[in-house]
């Protein structure tokens, strides 16, 4: 089991996912919004609560916004598939969607490569905004101990998103809000993660099959931010609803594929009538107590 981070490191942190160099073609860096004509539908949430029918809402809203533009009739099928798979995909994240565009390209499809007599294009079908709120493990009579060694100081909390850990002491929670003790603590108590994805955008690789173009792989990059709030409960606290601050603020990539690697994944998966999508939202935040 990996060791959780030591608390100076608390707010330093440092994905272990996220290469410090690739190139622009790798990364998706080379992506330029001038070059296609934008499709903009808006989800915001009007006041409902981001419940798992309100996520349903947004995804489903924006299927349906997607199918009625009609891609196929003007020639953008291609562009219609990716978009609806990528739709499809964000049902099983836990994702609210606040805006949609789908990206209509203005020029042919850009060159990915070639992997055994088989070559690869690609090209950026979607940007979109969105948001997810994940409650961390709650305080009940069956890990009192852990939260009160949290309280203390003799553990800290470790939160995973993909596959690094980092710490977070509870120096950083009574930094903002003071809390007089462990016992000032009520069971239901948790933290809170709200995710804000921002301009993400999906690329798309299509493999050619003499004058047709088969999607096989989708991956994405975006801005993303992380905050955590604290949610007592328990008469010693004004609020229920505490704003620590911001964790992470930076791009964030679905993975670090080289050209190579997702050329050899879109022809296995292309080859058993298949395809691949990586998306930012795919891994969960989670929490683990420990020492």
């Amino acid at each position: 089991m990996k060791k959780l981070l030591p608390a100076v490191l608390s707010v330093i942190l440092l994905f272990c996912s996220l290469p410090a160099a690739a190139s622009s073609k790798e990364s998706g860096e080379d992506f330029d919004p001038n070059k296609y004509v934008h499709h903009t539908i808006y989800l915001t949430d009007n006041g409902k609560a981001s419940s798992p029918e309100g996520q349903k809402d947004t995804i489903d809203t924006a299927i349906e916004y997607v199918k009625s533009l009609d891609l196929t009739s003007s020639g953008y099928s291609i562009v219609e598939e990716a978009c609806l798979a990528e739709l499809d995909a964000y049902r099983s994240c836990g994702v609210q969607l606040e805006s949609y565009t789908v990206l209509t390209p203005k020029r042919s499809m850009t060159y990915f490569g070639t992997y055994l007599g088989y070559d690869y294009y690609c090209d950026y079908t979607s940007v979109s905004n969105m948001r997810r709120e994940t409650n961390g493990i709650s305080k009940t009579a069956a890990n009192v101990s852990d939260w009160d060694n949290w309280v203390i100081g003799i553990i800290n909390v470790a939160l995973c998103f993909a596959d690094p850990l980092y710490s977070i002491p509870f120096s950083l929670i009574s930094s903002v809000v003071s809390v007089p003790g462990p016992s000032s603590i009520s069971y239901g108590s948790h933290n809170r993660y709200v995710e804000q994805f921002t301009n993400t955008v999906t690329r798309t690789v299509y493999k050619k099959l003499g004058s047709t173009y088969k999607r096989c792989y989708q991956d994405q990059f975006c801005f993303l931010r992380i905050k955590l709030y604290f949610c007592p409960v328990g008469s010693a606290f004004s609020s229920d609803f505490y704003d620590i601050g911001t964790l992470y603020d930076r791009k964030f990539r679905s993975n670090d594929w080289s050209i190579d690697r997702i050329l050899r994944a879109a022809h296995v998966y292309s080859n058993h009538g298949g395809d691949i999508i990586f998306t930012v939202s795919s891994q969960s935040l989670r929490e683990i107590w420990g020492n």
